[in-house]
Protein backbone atom coordinates (compact mmCIF):
# COMPACT_ATOMS: atom_id res chain seq x y z
CA UNK A 1 0.00 0.00 0.00
CA UNK A 2 1.06 3.55 -1.07
CA UNK A 3 0.02 6.90 0.06
CA UNK A 4 -0.98 8.79 -3.25
CA UNK A 5 0.44 12.11 -3.09
CA UNK A 6 -2.39 13.40 -5.54
CA UNK A 7 -5.40 13.00 -3.69
CA UNK A 8 -4.04 11.74 -0.13
CA UNK A 9 -5.67 8.44 0.08
CA UNK A 10 -3.93 5.16 0.56
CA UNK A 11 -4.46 2.70 -2.10
CA UNK A 12 -2.84 -0.66 -3.64
CA UNK A 13 -0.56 -0.67 -6.70
CA UNK A 14 -2.76 -2.41 -9.68
CA UNK A 15 -0.75 -2.75 -13.28
CA UNK A 16 1.20 -0.04 -11.73
CA UNK A 17 -1.09 2.40 -11.41
CA UNK A 18 -2.32 3.22 -7.80
CA UNK A 19 -5.87 2.68 -7.38
CA UNK A 20 -8.00 5.36 -5.92
CA UNK A 21 -9.53 5.07 -2.53
CA UNK A 22 -11.48 8.44 -2.56
CA UNK A 23 -12.91 10.52 -5.71
CA UNK A 24 -12.47 14.09 -4.82
CA UNK A 25 -14.31 15.16 -8.61
CA UNK A 26 -17.45 17.19 -7.99
CA UNK A 27 -19.56 17.56 -10.99
CA UNK A 28 -20.72 20.92 -10.55
CA UNK A 29 -17.02 22.26 -10.10
CA UNK A 30 -16.30 20.12 -13.62
CA UNK A 31 -19.25 21.90 -15.38
CA UNK A 32 -17.62 25.16 -14.68
CA UNK A 33 -13.90 24.19 -15.84
CA UNK A 34 -15.30 22.32 -18.90
CA UNK A 35 -17.89 25.82 -19.85
CA UNK A 36 -14.78 27.94 -19.32
CA UNK A 37 -12.97 25.65 -21.97
CA UNK A 38 -15.35 25.58 -24.14
CA UNK A 39 -15.69 29.04 -24.23
CA UNK A 40 -12.24 29.92 -24.37
CA UNK A 41 -12.01 28.26 -28.11
CA UNK A 42 -13.62 31.47 -29.68
CA UNK A 43 -13.17 34.37 -27.80
CA UNK A 44 -15.03 36.51 -29.82
CA UNK A 45 -17.95 35.21 -30.72
CA UNK A 46 -20.57 34.77 -27.96
CA UNK A 47 -22.33 31.10 -27.32
CA UNK A 48 -25.78 30.41 -26.83
CA UNK A 49 -26.78 27.69 -23.86
CA UNK A 50 -27.96 25.26 -26.07
CA UNK A 51 -24.65 25.20 -28.25
CA UNK A 52 -22.89 24.69 -25.00
CA UNK A 53 -25.08 21.88 -23.60
CA UNK A 54 -24.80 20.31 -26.96
CA UNK A 55 -21.07 20.18 -26.98
CA UNK A 56 -20.28 19.53 -23.39
CA UNK A 57 -23.65 16.90 -22.97
CA UNK A 58 -24.74 19.07 -20.22
CA UNK A 59 -28.56 19.57 -19.65
CA UNK A 60 -29.79 23.53 -19.62
CA UNK A 61 -30.35 23.74 -16.20
CA UNK A 62 -26.75 22.77 -15.33
CA UNK A 63 -25.31 24.78 -18.16
CA UNK A 64 -27.67 27.81 -16.76
CA UNK A 65 -26.54 27.40 -13.27
CA UNK A 66 -22.71 26.88 -14.10
CA UNK A 67 -23.18 30.46 -15.90
CA UNK A 68 -24.83 32.10 -13.75
CA UNK A 69 -22.14 30.87 -10.62
CA UNK A 70 -19.25 32.08 -13.47
CA UNK A 71 -21.46 35.16 -14.15
CA UNK A 72 -21.27 35.78 -10.12
CA UNK A 73 -17.69 36.07 -10.38
CA UNK A 74 -16.84 37.60 -13.73
CA UNK A 75 -15.57 35.04 -15.57
CA UNK A 76 -18.20 35.19 -18.14
CA UNK A 77 -20.98 38.09 -19.12
CA UNK A 78 -24.48 37.25 -21.14
CA UNK A 79 -24.56 39.35 -24.11
CA UNK A 80 -27.59 39.47 -26.32
CA UNK A 81 -26.74 36.82 -28.29
CA UNK A 82 -24.68 34.58 -25.76
CA UNK A 83 -22.28 34.16 -23.23
CA UNK A 84 -18.71 34.77 -23.73
CA UNK A 85 -15.40 34.89 -21.14
CA UNK A 86 -15.73 38.02 -18.85
CA UNK A 87 -13.06 40.18 -17.89
CA UNK A 88 -11.62 38.61 -15.03
CA UNK A 89 -10.56 35.81 -17.47
CA UNK A 90 -8.41 38.52 -18.78
CA UNK A 91 -6.85 39.68 -15.86
CA UNK A 92 -6.04 36.55 -14.45
CA UNK A 93 -4.33 35.57 -17.92
CA UNK A 94 -2.63 39.11 -18.01
CA UNK A 95 -0.68 37.97 -14.53
CA UNK A 96 -0.04 34.80 -15.23
CA UNK A 97 1.79 36.81 -18.75
CA UNK A 98 3.63 38.76 -16.85
CA UNK A 99 5.01 36.98 -14.35
CA UNK A 100 6.19 33.93 -16.64
CA UNK A 101 7.50 37.12 -18.64
CA UNK A 102 9.39 38.47 -15.65
CA UNK A 103 10.80 34.72 -14.59
CA UNK A 104 11.93 34.11 -18.26
CA UNK A 105 13.59 38.02 -18.18
CA UNK A 106 15.56 36.77 -14.57
CA UNK A 107 16.31 33.56 -15.93
CA UNK A 108 17.93 34.77 -19.08
CA UNK A 109 20.19 37.81 -17.25
CA UNK A 110 21.21 34.91 -15.48
CA UNK A 111 22.93 33.21 -18.45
Amino acid sequence: MEKDAVNGSIGESVNGKKERKTDFTNESQQNLMKVVGYLSTDVFRATTVQEICDALGITKSKCYWTLQNLLLEGWVEQEADGWKLGPRISRISEKVRKAVSESLKRYLDEK
